[in-house]
């Protein structure tokens, strides 16, 4: 592959997952409840709430920054993909334990699963090739 397909392919991964975890952020700030109910979850004020917002709110939209910022500049890209292997790699493995122990989930969280897992795997692909 050429050096400008990989550099567009290297920032179109990193972008399109960063706006992701932002908009995935946004969407338990704003709603909570919603996000909740879609990922299986039912929300109890407090401690509940507090760690929710903490995980999908906060750690998501630090992870989607840093993955924007890092498609944007060239120096950062490596960082980039290796965060993206560790966060959708962590997040895919997490699934896949859970159908193991319970069964296939929805059909929501089974689509989370393919796209973090080949994310993951096409972040890998594109760190071996440069």
């Amino acid at each position: 592959m050429n050096k400008h397909k990989h550099r567009q392919l290297i920032f179109w991964l990193l972008f399109v997952n960063g706006f992701a975890f932002v908009a995935t952020a946004m969407m338990a700030f704003v709603q909570p409840l919603y996000l909740a109910e879609i990922a299986g979850l039912i929300l109890q004020k407090g401690i509940g709430t507090s760690e929710f917002l903490a995980n999908y709110g906060g750690l998501y939209l630090l992870i989607g920054i840093a993955l924007s910022l890092s498609a944007f500049k060239a120096s950062w890209q490596v960082q980039g993909l290796l965060l993206l292997v560790l966060v959708c790699g962590g997040l895919f493995i997490g699934r896949a334990v859970a159908v193991f122990q319970f069964g296939f989930p929805a059909l929501a969280q089974m689509s989370f699963a393919v796209w973090e897992g080949l994310s993951a795997a096409l972040a890998v692909w594109l760190w071996s090739e440069r």
